[in-house]
Formats: structure tokens, C-alpha cells, sequence
């Protein structure tokens, strides 16, 4: 067996990969569950009959079982009659038609309604003999009033523990049946299938899984059945074929989710109309419920109630419905929110929704109610749309709508009508806007009963706004200065200058230029930057202007000790030792002594020089 661990906001998973040949988690979505705008539905009454609910009919006529008897009890709460279908107890259903679907465990000759079936160990010790003790599984069906289609026997000999936990009626009229067989080497769970006449086509045990507690179908999904099974190492599920040998057509599913509730166990998984499947467990001490995909790909996983929780139904709108050990009834939408809780103050263990969402419930003492219709759901409306956002570069803008509706409303925010990953708060912030942000925004607002886009979209504008201000400069007398400033923005920018505080009139371009500087220019300039959507002002700063530009230099000189109105020749060399003389100019003294200065270097950043005078 090979583990690995998935944590998930401080919890790890123990992911077990058993027979798989792959098992790949999807990005994980954690999802809180968020209290909705829907009323908890009251009671309209409760009945206490002491029977399982199992079914309800288009006249709004609940069924119970107990012990083989269905009693029936109108739309007002009251059981109108009782009849002995099958005189075995166990696990009952109810088809579109009225028939009855009865199946247990039995243990020797059993007659159930004029076909007499023998059940349990009949090869031990020898061919055809029976050994008490090892039951095996029966499945009937009777018509509305009670008379027997077909009884068949169905599992495996030498079991000392089976039993049976679960009935799914498919679309096509066949019967699937999980059950449980407890022997020396474990407790494998199995599936089993017959057609509508009752002929048997496969039972497959699922071998990897030793101790399985139950193995229950959640509901059909193009031509396949959803299957969870419970055991003590967590829940699994899996998508089987209704033809084939029921062979597996999807990735194992493993989440270890513990239950410790034989309530849980018995719990009735539901599927959407995609196929995927929703669980509960807990895993370190965690309550949650988990989205499965059609791949066996976990979805999302919630964190809940400490309480246990166990699925029990779910209605035409993809709505689902959890029961949990502290007597609370929660219905959620696709995406885990949470639509309504209620506390009848005893544990739902069972649940039936029939047409125009018409809802029964099952309770551990053995009452079944009603429950009142949830209040009127609303699609979603917009009340007012985001609004137009101008801003300048770097500052934040936040979207928003102002919305209605119910249940639970989801967001998803768009620009230019594409939608912003992970921007699905009833409000979009940006921080630190940039040009790259400019655009059209809205938001998609959708529940399980429609979908809403505000209109008209809100623009994202950019105020005019600074890239490069003008921080001064300083100019030469005479020559040409530029002074300049680079702004951004939404619409059309204009500029004008200004010189201590004065309009410089005509000066409306991004930049500013004297040809010939005067000395009167000099002064503090700023630029005022303009659009229909803001304005910005740079802040002042000086233009010097300069007579000239003045540096300091230091330069060699020769003294020239000669005679007047004589001409003399000045050389340089850079190297006294490979001297290669190089004539400078010719002095004429104009009295005995002169200075000559060399300026045509600068001592301090020039090579090294050597100087002679010769006669010319």
C-alpha cells in the first residue's frame, strides 16, 4: 500500500493508494460554509408509527416499512392503511408504477407469496444439505396491492454475517443491491444486479476492500450507478456500468473520512446531475463533507459541525440534504453553502423528496414528518451596479454591486467581459493600479436559481498622473534650456506652465523651451496636467540661469629668462628617456623675463609633460 498526505488549513489526509493506477488530487477548493438568506422550514406534522420511511408518491402519500408491512400516510399525516407485502423483514422501495422492491437476508425455506425460495448454506456438509447459521440475501417485488412479481436468492455460502444494505431501482428497470459478506478472511462488500424480470446478471465483490461496513448507491448518471462503500479505513466510491459485469468505469475515490455511527453508515449518498457524489467523515478529529467528480477527483471538501454528519437526499434543484448526530437537518447548495439548518430536536436518518420539492423525513424514534416549503426563492437582481472608479497611478480601486436574491449568491467579477480568476467576493479590489488595468468591469452574480450581470460595466480611469515631474534644471546665459514633465492618463492631457505662480502664457505643450536663455527666466516653473477625469499639479522647481559656466583649472608654465624682441621655440615630450620632441608655439619676448603658460591641458587630468625652449 502506498500513502501520501494532502494538509488542507492545518489538516493532513492520509491518502491511501491501494488497486489504483493513479489517484490525482485537482487544485482543492476549501469552502466555509456561509449561513443563507432561507427560512428553516417548520414541521407541518410528525407521525409516530414506528417504521422506516422509504418512499413517496405523486399524490404526496408517504410509505414506511416495518418488518415486511407498508403503511401509507396521506398528505395530512395520517396512516390510512397497513399491509404485510413481505414476510421477511428488510430494505424496501418503491417504483414509479407502485411496485414494491423488498430484499433481506433469510436462512432456510422461506415462501415469499406463492414462489418458496431456500436461502443460506445448502452445499455443507455435503451437496444439497443444510447448514443453519450462513444466510444469504433475498430481493422481491410485489405489485401496489401486494402480490408477488418474482423472488430470487442471491450471495455467497458459508458467510456467517452477510447482510444486505442498500436498493437502487435504475432507469431501465433493473435492480442493483449492495451487501455485505462476513467471513473468516474479512468483510468484502458486494453489487449485485438483476433486470426488471427478475433475471439475475452479476454480483461482483469489490476484493480489495476487506471490511466493509455497508456498500450504498447514490443514483444513476448515464447508464452508470454511483457507488459508496464504507469501511473502516474511510469512504470510497466509484462509478459501476449497468451492463458489462458491472465493471468499473472511473478512478477509485479514497477519501479517509472515519464515521463511527451506525446511522452514518447507513447513510443514503446522493449525486448530482453530472454524477458526481457528495460524503461526510471526519479526518483528524474534523468533521466535513467532500464533492467527489465523475473522475474520482476530489473537488472540494468542507469544514463543518463537530457533530457527525451522514447524506441523506436531494431535490431538483441540486440541493442536498445532511443529517447529523446532534439533530441538526442541513440543506446545502452544489456548492457547499449552506442554504438552512434546523434542529427538530431527534436525529433525521432517512428523507424522501417527491415532486414540486414536497419533503419527508425519518427520524431515529421511528416518527416521520413533513416539512413546510423553504421560502420563495428569488433568482438574483441587481439593486445598483459598481460605479465608475478614476484613479490615479498606484492607488487602490474597489468594485462593487449591491445585489439580491436567494439562496446563497455567488460572485464572479469580469473585465472586458472576461472573467478575473479568483475574484469571487461580492467586492473586486485592486492594489496598485497600473495602466495595464484600465478597462470595463462587472460582475456575474448567480444562484441555483438563475443568473444576473450588472449592467452597464464600470470603467477603471486613470486620473493624469506624474511619471516623470520636472525637478528643475540649471541654464547658461544665451544658450537654449528645455524644461520638461511626462504624465499618463485617461482621455486627453493638457498642460500649461506656470512661472512663481504666473500663467506662462502660450506654454501648453509637455515641455517648455527657451532658444536663448536670459538672465530673467530664471525663476521656480511648475505644469498643471488636465483631463476630463482629474487634474495634477507638478511641484515647483527652479530654472538657474547662469552668465556662464565657470571651472577651475591648473596649468604649467615656463619662465623664459632671454632677451627682448628675440623669438623662442617651446617643445614638449611625455618620455625624457626615448625623448621625441613635439613644438608647441613660438614665443617673442617683449622684455628679458616672461611667463608662458601651456593651457592647452589641464595639469590634473592630463599625461605628464616635459618642456624645453630653443632658439628660432
Amino acid at each position: 500500500m502506498k500513502t501520501s498526505s494532502l494538509e488542507v488549513n492545518g489538516w493532513v489526509f492520509q491518502v491511501s493508494h491501494q488497486v489504483f493506477q493513479r489517484f490525482t488530487f485537482l487544485p482543492l477548493l476549501l469552502l466555509v460554509a456561509v449561513q443563507a438568506f432561507g427560512q428553516v422550514p417548520s414541521l407541518l406534522w410528525s407521525t409516530n408509527i414506528g417504521a422506516t420511511l422509504f418512499a413517496v408518491d405523486n399524490q404526496t402519500n408517504s410509505y414506511a416499512n416495518v418488518g415486511g408491512s407498508v403503511i401509507v400516510i396521506n398528505p395530512n399525516g395520517v396512516p390510512v392503511s397497513t399491509n404485510v407485502i413481505c414476510p421477511k423483514p428488510g430494505v424496501a422501495r418503491r417504483d414509479a408504477s407502485g411496485n414494491f422492491y423488498f430484499a433481506g437476508n433469510f436462512d432456510g425455506t422461506q415462501n415469499f407469496g406463492g414462489i418458496t425460495l431456500v436461502g443460506g448454506w445448502t452445499n455443507w456438509p455435503s451437496a444439497g444439505q443444510w447448514t443453519p447459521g450462513y444466510p444469504t440475501h433475498f430481493i422481491t417485488k410485489y405489485t401496489s396491492n401486494g402480490t408477488l412479481v418474482w423472488a430470487k436468492s442471491f450471495g455467497s455460502q458459508a458467510f456467517h454475517g452477510n447482510n444486505l444494505t442498500d436498493i437502487f431501482m435504475d432507469s431501465t428497470g433493473g435492480v442493483f443491491l449492495g451487501h455485505i459478506g462476513q467471513g473468516v478472511s474479512g468483510s468484502p462488500p458486494f453489487l449485485a444486479r438483476f433486470d426488471s424480470s427478475g433475471v439475475f446478471q452479476w454480483d461482483n465483490g469489490y476484493a480489495v476492500f476487506t471490511i466493509g461496513t455497508a456498500i450504498k448507491i447514490g443514483g444513476e448518471a448515464n447508464s452508470n450507478v454511483c457507488v459508496v462503500v464504507f469501511d473502516t479505513l474511510g469512504v470510497r466510491a466509484q462509478r459501476r456500468n449497468f451492463a458489462g459485469a458491472g465493471t468499473s468505469t472511473s478512478t477509485d475515490a479514497f477519501f479517509p473520512m472515519s464515521f463511527s455511527s451506525e446511522d452514518a453508515a447507513n447513510a443514503n449518498p446522493v449525486i448530482d446531475n453530472q454524477g458526481q457524489f457528495f460524503v461526510a467523515g471526519r479526518t483528524n478529529g474534523q468533521q466535513l463533507i467532500a464533492k467527489f467528480g465523475t473522475n474520482g477527483f476530489l473537488i472540494w471538501a468542507i469544514a463543518n459541525t463537530n457533530a457527525e454528519q451522514w447524506s441523506l437526499a436531494r431535490d431538483a434543484s441540486e440541493c442536498f440534504y445532511f443529517a447529523s448526530a446532534s439533530n441538526v437537518l442541513t440543506k446545502y447548495d452544489a456548492n457547499g453553502s449552506t442554504l438552512w439548518s434546523a434542529n427538530y430536536q431527534k436525529k433525521a436518518v432517512k428523507m424522501v423528496v417527491g415532486a414540486a420539492e414536497i419533503r419527508f423525513v425519518g427520524f431515529s424514534d421511528g416518527s416521520i414528518a413533513r416539512l413546510s416549503a423553504d421560502s420563495t426563492p428569488q433568482p438574483p437582481f441587481v439593486i445598483s451596479g459598481p460605479q465608475n472608479q478614476i484613479v490615479s497611478l498606484g492607488d487602490n480601486a474597489t468594485f462593487s454591486a449591491n445585489v439580491g436574491g436567494s439562496p446563497t449568491l455567488y460572485y464572479q467579477w469580469r473585465k472586458n467581459s472576461t472573467n478575473l480568476v479568483g475574484s469571487t467576493l461580492t467586492n473586486h479590489t485592486i492594489t496598485g493600479v497600473t495602466s495595464n488595468h484600465v478597462g470595463s468591469y462587472d460582475v456575474v452574480v448567480t444562484n441555483v436559481y438563475g443568473s444576473v450581470t450588472s449592467t452597464p460595466p464600470a470603467s477603471l480611469l486613470i486620473a493624469p498622473s506624474l511619471l516623470s515631474p520636472f525637478t528643475g534644471t540649471i541654464g547658461v546665459w544665451g544658450q537654449q534650456a528645455t524644461l520638461s514633465v511626462s504624465a499618463w492618463g485617461s482621455g486627453t492631457l493638457t498642460y500649461q506652465w506656470y512661472k512663481a505662480g504666473q500663467l506662462v502664457s502660450g506654454e501648453t505643450n509637455s515641455t517648455l523651451v527657451f532658444p536663448s536663455l536670459q538672465i530673467t527666466n530664471a525663476g521656480l516653473y511648475s505644469v498643471v496636467v488636465t483631463s476630463q477625469y482629474g487634474v495634477v499639479t507638478n511641484t515647483p522647481a527652479a530654472l538657474v540661469v547662469n552668465p556662464a559656466n565657470v571651472s577651475l583649472g591648473l596649468y604649467a608654465g615656463v619662465i623664459i629668462d632671454g632677451t627682448a624682441g628675440y623669438t623662442y621655440g617651446i617643445e614638449y615630450t611625455t618620455n625624457l628617456q626615448n625623448a621625441i620632441w613635439q613644438s608647441l608655439t613660438n614665443v617673442t619676448l617683449t622684455q628679458p623675463v616672461e611667463i608662458w603658460v601651456d593651457t592647452s591641458v589641464n595639469v590634473p587630468t592630463a599625461p605628464k609633460r616635459f618642456y624645453r625652449v630653443t632658439s628660432q
